[in-house]
């Protein structure tokens, strides 16, 4: 935003920041609840919050004046002023860790790929400025040697070959990874091919009460066992000791959740960025919530999560509706023979119920309404 607003500034190096507020704060109508008390009990204790910060929380917790929410969140957004920054072709590094709960990769990318001046994109592991707080105190950090790199050459000319570089770069288990664009989605249906899950025998377990049909029902506000772990403790853990949240999902219950499965991995399936599914929900009175988890399952249906992603209806639809969600952004390889399992129920942690009575969730599958998984493979 200085960019914008101050032409004494000549460059930026964004870490573990937001390109869009509201997107951040209540994306797809979703409240980001534990990170959002974090943000408030953090600014108390170590800032002076203005007062208006916990009026415009009380009408998010609300849903009342949601419009005047979204006003203030789009005044301080970078996005908002994309044009002002490109006018300068005013060069930005942008950072941000796939664990960030509060301003998640994803709300960031929309603000990246809008900016025309020379940029650059580094994702990590990490929760919210995890990454960052080594060098903090002097320590090695790879993401300060990478600010390093970028204010020599744009502030002092050193040529410290940072602009040779593919600008999009993944932390991965193989190292870091470069890219001059997000890798595509791929639809192929052999790799992405979603069917429900009918059956705990299909997951290697004998069960009888459930029966193939044209959909599935469940019922929704009820915690189906499907989670992203414990709230700020499983990321930091997966971030720093490279231990992710696990699952057996034949433990799932399938009363309050939908769970759909691909063919097992011809060969390794590598992704970076986000992946997108698709799904058809009937005609439904009441607000709905859906929490979607994609899981790397095994042949003994263990389940490793890979990402999330979340979204709400505040109302209810008369007509059946296709929903279409963004998932975190990741790096993760699924090895050959492994399946991916796609869960989706109404609650976890990490966010605001929209609603804690009980109500029915209806999905479609039939015809060419099909719940689809999108991938961002790479070779």
């Amino acid at each position: 935003m200085a960019l914008a607003h101050d032409n004494r500034v000549k460059t930026a190096v964004a870490m573990s920041g937001w390109g869009n507020l509201e997107q951040s704060l209540y994306g797809r109508e979703t409240i980001r609840e534990v990170w959002l008390n974090l943000l408030l009990v953090s600014g108390k204790i170590l800032g002076r919050l203005d007062p208006e910060i916990k009026e415009q929380v009380k009408r998010l917790r609300s849903n009342t004046e949601i419009e005047a929410v979204r006003n203030w969140a789009k005044e301080r957004s970078p996005l908002s002023y994309i044009d002002k920054i490109n006018a300068r072709k005013a060069p930005v590094l942008v950072a941000n860790s796939y664990q960030d709960g509060l301003f998640p990769p994803l709300q960031m990318r929309e603000f990246y790929e809008q900016l025309q001046g020379p940029k650059e994109f580094y994702l990590d592991k990490g929760i919210h400025a995890s990454s960052a707080i080594p060098g903090l105190f002097g320590l090695p950090s790879a993401i300060w040697s990478e600010a390093d790199r970028w204010f020599d050459y744009w502030l002092k000319d050193v040529p410290t070959g940072i602009m040779q570089q593919s600008p999009i770069s993944f932390q991965t288990n193989r190292g870091r990874e470069y890219f001059d664009k997000f890798p595509a989605l791929v639809t192929k249906q052999s790799i992405t091919a979603l069917r429900p899950v009918n059956a705990l025998s299909e997951l290697g377990v004998e069960e009888e009460n459930f029966e193939a049909v044209q959909g599935l029902s469940f019922t929704g506000s009820i915690d189906s066992g499907a989670t992203t772990g414990i709230p700020l403790v499983s990321d930091t853990v997966d971030a720093t000791l490279n231990l992710p949240v696990i699952k057996q999902l034949t433990r799932i219950d399938r009363r309050f959740a939908a769970m759909y499965m691909t063919e097992k991995m011809p060969r390794v399936t590598r992704m970076r960025g986000a992946p997108q599914i698709s799904f058809w929900s009937a005609p439904h009175t009441e607000p709905q919530q859906y929490v979607a988890y994609l899981y790397d399952s095994d042949a003994w249906g263990k389940g490793t999560l890979i990402t999330h992603g979340v979204a709400s209806e505040r109302v209810g639809k008369s007509n059946s509706n296709q929903l279409t969600l963004d998932l975190n952004i990741i790096s993760y390889d699924v090895p050959a023979g492994h399946r991916m399992v796609l869960v989706i129920d109404t609650r976890d942690p990490l966010y605001t119920n929209t609603s804690n009575k009980r109500y029915d969730v209806e999905f479609i599958q039939d015809g060419d309404r099909l719940a689809q998984i999108s991938l961002p493979l790479i070779p």
